[in-house]
């Protein structure tokens, strides 16, 4: 027979939290991804949050960080690469508030 299985994509483990502590998400995008230069990271957090982002290396290595800056609840927009020092190649961006740690892959042609 076939059996009872059960299959799941996309999970996230993260730290458990209460049922209120999940509505404190935050968002982010990056674009354009992949990108000649200058990349745009939007955001949208739902309490006044301070908010940490790097861009790391394949290997893990920090290339660029912006310093820990509060924001007040809405929708916020940092750009990155702002002199277009990045090289060729793939990239990890960090964006990490009150303790969580998200990232995604950002790709500079």
């Amino acid at each position: 027979g076939f059996g009872n299985r059960l299959y799941l994509d996309q999970l996230v483990f993260t730290t458990p939290v209460g049922v209120n502590e999940l509505s404190k998400e935050i968002a982010f995008t990056l674009f354009p991804n992949p990108s000649n230069g200058v990349v745009q990271l939007s955001f949208q957090v739902s309490d006044i949050s301070k908010i940490h982002v790097q861009i790391l290396s394949c290997t893990g290595s920090i290339v660029q960080a912006e310093g820990e800056k509060v924001y007040e609840p809405g929708r916020h927009e940092v750009v990155l690469n702002k002199n277009s020092e990045l090289r060729s190649g793939i990239y990890i961006v960090t964006i990490e508030w009150n303790g969580i740690k998200m990232s995604r892959k950002l790709i500079i042609n």
